[in-house]
């Protein structure tokens, strides 16, 4: 075979819009092989005829991963909580519980709980969960001042992430606690 039919790894990598190590990766799993190595340099060519190869692997890739998406889609916002006892003794350095936000047109199957309207004291703030213990003195602080009692656990959601950005300080956090003026 000439080498005029033939393109290097490199050539190849940028054409499919893929890194050389994965198209290394490929030949190791036995996936795709170069259709000529040469000898002396090590080189790694592909011909035209695995291109097709080459975009189908591709195309099942994002069916692949936008299943994956959609998969984990549904499971809307991911929240943390503190019981009520904890917050109680001021207590803020452990989290009690994980749950899960639904909207309605979430797709869930599984042991799911409806959590009644309830008084909430509420705060936001930029930052992750790290940053909220010096949140929920403040909550506390101001419920002191307001003679206001806990009535259940913390509801503590990180409204923006990593879905929106990875500078963690762009992050906005909220915290909600139960409350009564009882």
């Amino acid at each position: 075979m000439e080498r005029k039919e033939l393109f290097q790894i490199g050539d190849v990598a940028k054409m499919f819009h893929i890194s050389v190590g994965t198209l290394r990766h490929y030949e190791k799993i036995g996936l795709l092989q170069p259709e000529y190595i040469d000898a002396e340099t090590g080189y790694r060519y592909y011909s035209t005829r695995q291109f097709e190869c080459l975009n189908t692997i591709r195309y099942l890739r994002v069916l692949v991963i936008r299943k994956q998406k959609d998969a984990v889609a549904f499971l809307g916002k991911v929240g943390v909580g503190i019981a009520k006892e904890q917050l109680q003794k001021k207590q803020y350095g452990c989290y009690d519980m994980v749950f899960l936000i639904l909207d309605k047109e979430d797709s869930y199957h599984g042991i799911t709980e409806e959590i009644p309207e309830e008084t909430c004291v509420t705060i936001r703030f930029c930052g992750s969960h790290k940053e909220a213990p010096l949140y929920y003195g403040k909550l506390d602080s101001f419920m002191s001042d307001h003679k206001l009692k806990i009535t259940g656990f913390s509801k503590e959601i990180t409204m923006i992430d990593y879905g929106i950005t990875n500078d963690t300080s762009r992050f906005v956090t909220e915290i909600q606690i139960p409350i009564t003026t009882d």
